[in-house]
């Protein structure tokens, strides 16, 4: 296994893989955080597709029931992207890397809107988000198609692998609550409880049918990156909160 970055892995979720074609071509190791226990089969194929080939044709890969030591998370350097399915969790596991580390958070939702909820042109946003994140550390909360941007960078990359339903279900939930206490609005937009409730079903609704596509994209964008991005990929709420406690 490559040394560049890659601190820990844990299990794939039990039934889950993180297969794509991207990662076998690429060779490369997506760390995967689970607490569930893995069957041999489910390991194997989480390891063949995130940790690289050896002459033998096996795939090492640290996991929670088959390696002999643990190994620690102690840094994720001063550029983090932080990236997932809508509903996956970024924005609270990003206050509290955030928490942990010092650095500051970049919302990209609050930057692409423009009063009045005018989107921000695709040509203007790219060199909006470069302006972002110019700076010496930070850690980018998004989940929009310039991943690849976003990545160029950055020292360690989160994936939030939250399961689609689960995000959808929060979508839902979200269109009828009101905002926490904190929750940061777009510069002049305001956002009513009939907006509030459409745009969040209709998330809702788009989760579902991009559900595959979406996470395909990412992880295959994750998948090819160098050895200098350490990239993570967490499957659960509590693979979350043990990845911060690690650090």
């Amino acid at each position: 296994m490559s040394s560049g970055g890659w601190s820990s892995a844990s299990s794939a979720r039990k039934g889950s893989t993180i297969s794509s074609p991207a990662c076998m071509e690429a060779g490369s190791c997506l760390l995967v955080w689970s607490r569930s226990w893995c069957g041999s089969c489910t390991f194997a194929r989480a390891a063949a597709v995130a940790g690289s080939a050896t002459a033998s044709g096996a795939y090492p890969l640290a996991c929670c029931r088959h390696s002999q030591q643990d190994v620690r998370v102690t840094s994720v350097g001063r550029r983090v992207v932080v990236t997932g399915m809508a509903g996956a969790g970024k924005s609270t596991f990003s206050r509290a890397l955030s928490t942990k580390t010092g650095l500051p958070v970049i919302q990209l939702d609050v930057h692409f809107w423009k009063p009045g909820w005018v989107p921000t042109p695709e040509s203007e946003w790219r060199d909006r988000q470069r302006a972002l994140l110019s700076g010496a550390g930070w850690i980018v909360d998004g989940n929009d198609a310039l991943l690849d941007l976003r990545l160029e960078r950055a020292d360690t990359a989160i994936f939030l692998d939250t399961p689609w339903w689960i995000c959808a279900q929060r979508a839902l939930r979200r269109g009828l609550r009101s905002r926490p206490a904190g929750f940061e609005l777009p510069p002049g937009c305001v956002e009513s409880r009939w907006r509030r409730l459409r745009d969040e079903w209709s998330l809702a609704w788009r989760i579902c049918r991009d559900r595959g596509s979406e996470r395909d994209r990412d992880v295959a964008i994750l998948s090819q990156q160098p050895d200098r991005v350490a990239v993570h990929i967490l499957q659960s709420g509590q693979a979350a909160r043990d990845f911060l406690t690690a650090l």
